[in-house]
């Protein structure tokens, strides 16, 4: 949102979150600032393959911000699908690049990518005013009958739990 809000003004922010950023922008600068040197200076508590792994993961977000970003977006890709892949990689890596993966973990990752996939679209769905404004590509604008399929989505993820759950005891304990 920082992103989005430094091309906004208070009267053209269409969403609250948007208006949230305009004004307290700076502020927001300044605490991700300081997240991120935390993050690096307690990345070095961690072994060097997740750093490693962890460099790549922060890559790949950056390359995704420089194309929404700067590109404007050259991709005919929802974003949201790059959002939630993204983020479910992030929160995972350190399993799925350090540890011999096992079908539970496997589930997990595509489970947690689903319910991003979700939350990233019903967002859209809600603030497909402010996308069209700002010229990014959402499933909201591309895909507007998707909406339906979201509820298949939330049923994959609840269905999926508890196969997982049925099927990988022991992974949940």
């Amino acid at each position: 949102r920082c992103l989005d809000a430094r091309t906004l003004t208070p009267q053209t922010a269409s969403t609250a979150r948007h208006q949230f950023y305009v004004v307290q922008g700076r502020k927001m600068w300044l605490a991700w600032g300081v997240v991120f040197l935390s993050s690096l200076l307690l990345s070095m508590e961690l072994s060097l393959s997740l750093r490693v792994t962890g460099l790549g993961v922060a890559g790949l977000a950056v390359l995704y911000l420089g194309l929404i970003h700067i590109s404007n977006w050259p991709l005919k890709l929802p974003k949201e699908i790059l959002i939630a892949s993204l983020f479910s990689l992030g929160v995972h890596f350190g399993v799925l690049f350090n540890t011999p993966l096992h079908m539970a973990e496997a589930v997990s990752v595509f489970m947690f990518g689903i319910l991003c996939f979700l939350n990233c679209s019903l967002i859209a769905f809600w603030e497909q005013d402010a996308d069209s404004k700002q010229g990014y590509l959402s499933i909201a604008l591309a895909r507007p009958a998707s909406r339906a399929w979201l509820h298949v989505c939330g049923m994959v993820v609840i269905v999926g739990s508890g196969l997982t759950w049925l099927f990988f005891p022991a992974q949940w304990m």
